[in-house]
């Protein structure tokens, strides 16, 4: 990354890559060494975080990366889901944790200029 001088770094993203799982400790690290006031605000729908679907459907990919795949979801694959999103967000949380940076989940359901208000004063803090 080229030099970045000390100021406010607001990442805005899904973290749904394998990617900042393995690299985004290194990336906080670095902009926290380089006097970033950095915030982590992970957004997400509801239907992500807690889907309430069964029966037989067809994802398909909206950045279009992969091909569609059928799958058939019941409970038990529900309760699956369930607990590797909670790993999943636990590990972003860790990375936000343990390099001193701020994180917030947001609900894609909240307008985002609310939601930017809304924690306008938490981040201005930082």
């Amino acid at each position: 990354m080229p030099y970045i001088p000390s100021g406010l770094s607001i990442l805005i993203s899904d973290f749904c890559q394998e990617s900042f799982l393995s690299g985004g400790r290194e990336l906080c690290r670095y902009l926290s060494y380089r006097g970033q006031k950095s915030v982590l605000l992970q957004v997400l729908s509801e239907e992500e975080l807690r889907p309430d679907i069964t029966g037989a459907h067809l994802l398909l990919d909206s950045e279009e990366c992969y091909d569609p795949v059928r799958i058939s979801i019941d409970d038990r694959i529900l309760k699956a889901y369930e607990r590797e999103m909670d790993s999943f967000l636990y590990e972003i949380k860790k990375i936000a944790k343990d390099t001193g940076i701020r994180y917030y989940l947001c609900d894609t359901g909240i307008p985002f200029d609310r939601l930017i208000f809304d924690k306008l004063r938490d981040i201005y803090d930082v």
